[in-house]
């Protein structure tokens, strides 16, 4: 794990990632409150909402993007001597997908709110 992380791409996705994930949770903190009201937790353009939840519901966004960026670094230090291009690949795909994820949390406070 240090050779991995004595790289300065490793270390730039990685701070990416984290970022990424702390502006995602810090969206939710800010604006979902417990209350009893249900939640949109799901929204499609072309049928509406699919799917109504209670409040922690939503925290499962949080939760995905720091699973996907824990699973991407386990899988990046597996690979790291033997196919480093993959590697690479895995590390620079955790900060796109949490992208995803926070447009999908901006989308999904809108909505609510």
């Amino acid at each position: 794990m240090r050779k991995l992380f004595q790289n300065q791409w490793v270390i730039m996705s990685a701070s990416i990632s984290g970022a990424l994930i702390l502006l995602i949770l810090g969206f939710l903190f800010l604006n979902i409150q417990a209350t009893d009201r249900p939640y949109i937790i799901h929204y499609k353009a072309i049928t509406g909402i699919d799917l109504f939840g209670s409040w922690w519901n939503l925290y499962v966004l949080g939760l995905v993007a720091i699973l996907i960026l824990l699973f991407h670094l386990f899988l990046a230090k597996i690979l790291w001597g033997k196919i480093r291009e993959l590697s690479y690949f895995l590390l620079f795909s955790a900060p796109l997908l949490e992208i995803v994820i926070l447009i999908a949390t901006i989308n999904i406070i809108k909505i609510n709110y």
